[in-house]
């Protein structure tokens, strides 16, 4: 027979690793975004909110054009640690792409793209 205190802290461990992987990626927000705010051949900042703390020194973000060209964009921290500053550059109307790779607060990597249109005025 398991003694008492042994299945509890057994629990405990087994709720602390699912709720570990539940939160071990950060994702842009799809809120993040607003195609209508982006105008064509216009510079833009954007503030990309994330599901989770994030570490803004150690996180890369790519515009990716039709042709799947990639450019690394400036950032900087945001207003908040699930934040990030992002200078988008003037681009023409089409459809693009930015290619985050972000380090979560809990020391791990994401990586993933968050599609968007500038339309034409």
């Amino acid at each position: 027979m398991v003694p008492v205190w042994l299945a509890a802290v057994l629990l405990f461990v087994a709720v602390m690793a699912l709720g570990h992987r539940a939160n071990a990626h950060a994702v842009v927000k799809p809120e993040s975004l607003d195609d209508s705010a982006l105008r064509p051949n216009t510079p833009t900042t954007l503030v990309l909110h994330f599901n989770a703390a994030i570490h803004a020194t150690f996180s890369r973000v790519y515009v990716l054009n039709a042709h799947g060209e990639e450019t690394l964009l400036k950032t900087s921290p945001g207003p908040s640690p699930d934040t990030l500053t992002v200078e988008l550059p003037a681009l023409p109307v089409g459809a693009y792409a930015l290619r985050y790779q972000v380090l979560a607060a809990d020391g791990h990597y994401s990586d993933n793209k968050l599609r968007f249109r500038i339309l034409g005025e």
